[in-house]
């Protein structure tokens, strides 16, 4: 028995249970929870690996967004750089031109804005990436074209919220 002075190893328990600083032995799980365990570490690994390349290319973003900003102003109102939850990949668009903007708040007061309208859009107001990249950031975060475009018309001086009511 330890003395009371001495401090007790942290690879030790310190109230006769099993320690969580060290894993029971595999040999003391069942083959289920050995392959339980597997799964769980192999999960963890994939999602330390994806958050990871999210965290990458969001400050590869923040580069490119440098460089941008050197040549198309300020941004939030000149252009406005939007980031996908999904993968981090970043969009960036400029104010739209007046006689677009418009006729797509025509089109959106008058409900009858479609896909297509929102496509058109962002199309024309897209800085970075190319369009080949953008169609891929869209086919895996499919909700990119509402956000990308929701800025587009922020910056133009009206959000869709105020035009729909919410």
């Amino acid at each position: 028995m330890p003395d009371s002075n001495e401090t007790p190893s942290p690879a030790e328990p310190h109230n006769g249970t099993t320690s969580s600083a060290s894993p029971a032995p595999n040999s003391a799980l069942s083959p289920l929870e050995q392959r339980v365990e597997q799964i769980r570490a192999e999960r963890s690994r994939k999602q330390k690996a994806a958050d990871e390349a999210v965290r990458q290319a969001m400050l590869e973003g923040e580069i490119k967004l440098a460089e941008i900003e050197a040549n198309e102003g300020v941004e939030g109102r000149d252009f406005k750089a939007i980031f996908s939850s999904v993968d981090g990949a970043m969009v960036v668009v400029r104010k739209p031109k007046p006689v677009v903007h418009e006729r797509f708040i025509k089109k959106q007061l008058d409900n009858k804005a479609s896909v297509q309208d929102l496509d058109e859009l962002v199309r024309s107001c897209l800085i970075y990436p190319d369009r080949p990249t953008f169609q891929k950031i869209c086919d895996t975060a499919p909700n990119m074209l509402f956000l990308v475009s929701d800025a587009i018309v922020g910056l133009g001086g009206k959000s869709q919220e105020g035009l729909t009511g919410k």
